[in-house]
């Protein structure tokens, strides 16, 4: 077993998983406190988008907590090691992020999502990018029995959580993109300067993650940011704008106000409705 000098990221990222199990329930965490400690739930990412990240601290119970832990104990080590801790650390926020927009995109809004298996799924792609860049040619480490086998880990996973229910899979596919997209493309290829098409390229996917995060925390084309809008945008012009989009899908601002704040209510308890009055008042 590596050392705690030898990966001191991959070991604080376990012990604040474990402290945040702790405050939120290790075998069966209440939604209430998951709502508490930052689960990641679309419809509330507009007003507190620090959610993004921490969700990846937070996990449905030991099970979930088990697995997630295990897997970054397997993959982060050597991981850290090839990128050092800074890039690793930031490998983490990346992927985490990443893996939330992309469950922010597909997800319910009201929908509760948590745990680190997207920034897990980040340290794949990462380690398949690593391996990318380290042949003769970007396929040569198929050769290789241990890197086939990653690759049959990656794909298998990514089939089971289509096929379970309840598996954030979107958070998984976003998590490993960006994990990869950070290693294959951003990271420095020994001292030559970019040329133009790496600079494209990159531009090309941050302009993508922008996108992606401002759609996140201002997804104007939604029932309950439509529903906010007018109830509470700065000038009536656009409170009407709203409006009308609501009354042509057959619905009105009081509607979905309170569809929305008795569902806060009764998934979260009374910090959904707490949320709930605060959001849509």
């Amino acid at each position: 077993m590596p050392r705690f000098d030898d990966a001191p990221v991959t070991w604080i990222l376990v012990v604040a998983w474990l402290l945040m199990a702790g405050l939120t329930g290790v075998v069966s965490p209440e939604p209430e406190a998951m709502l508490r400690y930052g689960a990641h739930i679309p419809l509330l990412v507009p007003d507190e988008p620090w959610r993004l990240l921490t969700a990846s601290f937070l996990h449905f119970g030991f099970l979930h907590l088990g697995l997630n832990a295990a897997c970054l104990g397997w993959v982060g080590p050597g991981l850290e090691r090839a990128l050092g801790g800074l890039r690793f650390g930031l490998l983490y926020v990346v992927a985490a992020i990443g893996g939330s927009l992309l469950s922010t995109v597909t997800h319910n809004p009201l929908d509760n999502a948590a745990g680190g298996s997207g920034a897990v799924f980040g340290c794949f792609g990462a380690m398949l990018g690593l391996l990318m860049r380290l042949g003769r040619s970007q396929f040569e480490f198929l050769d290789y029995h241990g890197p086939r086998s990653l690759v049959t880990l990656i794909a298998g996973n990514l089939v089971l959580g289509f096929l379970i229910p309840h598996i954030d899979n979107a958070a998984h596919v976003g998590g490993m993109l960006s994990g990869f997209v950070f290693v294959h493309v951003f990271a420095t290829r020994g001292r030559a300067r970019p040329d133009v098409w790496t600079w494209t390229i990159r531009a090309g996917w941050l302009a993508l993650f922008g996108a992606m995060f401002l759609y996140a925390v201002r997804p104007v084309l939604s029932i309950g940011w439509s529903a906010r809008r007018a109830l509470d945008a700065p000038t009536s012009e656009l409170r009407a704008v709203h409006e009308d989009r609501l009354r042509r899908l057959g619905m009105s601002s009081e509607a979905v106000r309170n569809a929305l704040r008795d569902a806060l209510e009764e998934y979260y308890g009374d910090l959904g409705a707490e949320y709930g009055s605060r959001l849509f008042r």
